[in-house]
This record gives C-alpha cells, structure tokens and sequence, in this order.
C-alpha cells in the first residue's frame, strides 16, 4: 500500500514537472515589444488590450519583426516556438496571424526559416509549433516574423505576444 502510495506521488511529481516546463519561457515578447517593418507602419495600431492589429480599413498583409535576444537553453526535448493572437475565422482564409522563426547567420549565408506556427485561435488563443532545430547563439542571430492579414474590414486579427518555450519530454 505504501508502495503504491509512493508511486502515485511520484507519477503526479513527474507529470506537474512536466507540465510546468511546458508554460517555462526561455524568451518572450509582448507585441508592443516588436517592430512594423517599415512598409506596414500605416497600416498598423497597438489596441487598448496591448494587441497589434490593422487600423480601422486597412487590408492585405503587414509584418512585424520581434527580434530574439540571447537566453540559455536548457531544454532537454527541445523547445516550441508560441503565438498568442486571435483570427476571427480560425481558418485563415480571410483573416490571418502567424509567425516565423528565423535565423541570420552571425558570418556568411542566407537567412534560414527554422519553423512556423498560424494562429487558429477564435477569439483569443496560444497556438505552438515544434523547433526542430538547436539554438546557436554563436553562430546565428534570431528573430521571429509576424504576419497579419486581413481580407476585408467586417473583423481584425489580432497579435498580442509570441515566446520560446521549452517543449514536453514524450
């Protein structure tokens, strides 16, 4: 019985833990922290809920760069790239949030697309996507690209932060 006991109380330790590396952030950005890229300027606004979303009739695409700053990875299983922001129709057909990991080699090369993550949340939500890839801070800097698009004016996507995560051990 005492066994038994014990065993249960190790499982829940061990699950919590997990859970709890899950929601750890080794690097988060609010969306205010980010940056228009310069052609998106006008069509962009920060809302009074801290979001970034398009300006009353702006339409197309707009992008905003969240630059990455050193953190140190201790990750075991890896890490998942996260975006919080809201697409009204959850589909991305007419309204979309998503964002792109990338990474900028420190000597010579071209820029690299690491992993990507669409928002499918309605109206607010956390959606994740797995990076495949290590971290290398030496090597590389990093940055994450925001896009937004909206189609028509009836609704407005929404970015309000993105973070690296570290991911679950399976």
């Amino acid at each position: 019985m005492k066994i038994t006991k014990l065993c249960i109380l190790t499982m829940t330790v061990v699950a919590w833990t997990r859970a709890a590396q899950a929601q750890t952030p080794k690097w988060s950005m609010a969306a205010q922290g980010c940056v228009p890229e310069p052609g998106s300027i006008s069509r962009l606004v920060q809302n009074a809920t801290g979001a970034v979303t398009f300006a009353p009739m702006a339409m197309g695409a707009a992008f905003v760069i969240c630059p990455v700053s050193v953190f140190t990875s201790t990750a075991q299983c890896g890490m998942r790239l996260s975006l919080t922001a809201a697409d009204p129709d959850g589909s991305g057909a007419t309204y979309r949030a998503r964002a792109f990991l990338n990474n900028l080699p420190t000597g010579s090369g071209p820029v690299g697309s690491i992993t990507g993550v669409a928002s499918s949340s309605v109206p607010k939500g956390i959606d994740t996507a797995a990076v495949n890839s290590v971290v290398d801070f030496t090597s590389n800097y990093y940055y994450i690209v925001i896009e937004l698009f909206r189609g028509n004016s009836a609704a407005n996507p929404a970015f309000y932060g993105v973070a690296l995560v570290d991911d679950v051990c399976s």
